[in-house]
């Protein structure tokens, strides 16, 4: 499975606390890859991670799917505490990532990685990625259905 995990959200002060507008805002967006299957282990698994990551344009993501005007390079984007330009993430590059699965031993199309299923939570904004990621890694062969969750709740129903 990969994991395409949105695990915090985050309302506005000025928007009602309903689930509805919680699913409009959710927010804390990575691609992460379930390292227990053999597939992503070792030299060819990293390949093949790093072959995914630069299959995916962040830039149509941010831009056009988040009405967002900062492109995410890593896990903590630029002008967050902790972020590090040196850590410059993967850039769009659907040749490079050919040549990637190539090195890692896997041709575009290869069955093993034909289907996926790409697990998300059910915000407005998670879904309409979790979509696009779909379509973009069908460039390099791969397949993958979305599986949603439903957003974490505490214990008195607000969303976490």
């Amino acid at each position: 499975m990969i994991l395409l995990c949105f695990a915090a959200s985050f309302t506005y002060a000025d928007e009602a606390a309903t689930p509805e507008a919680g699913k409009r805002y959710d927010g804390v967006w990575f691609l992460g890859f379930n390292l227990n299957k053999d597939i992503f282990k070792g030299k060819s698994g990293r390949l093949l991670r790093q072959a995914f990551a630069t299959s995916i344009d962040k830039k149509y993501i941010t831009y056009k799917v988040m009405g967002d005007s900062i492109v995410p390079t890593g896990i903590i984007p630029p002008g967050m505490s902790g972020y590090d330009e040196k850590l410059a993430g993967y850039p769009y590059d659907i040749p490079a990532a050919k040549k990637l699965l190539k090195t890692a031993g896997f041709s575009p199309g290869d069955k093993r990685i034909k289907q996926f299923t790409l697990g998300h939570t059910d915000g407005k904004k998670t879904v309409e990625i979790a979509k696009v990621i779909e379509n973009q890694l069908t460039a390099i062969g791969s397949r993958s259905s979305g599986s949603r969750s439903p957003m974490m709740k505490n214990k008195a129903g607000n969303r976490l």
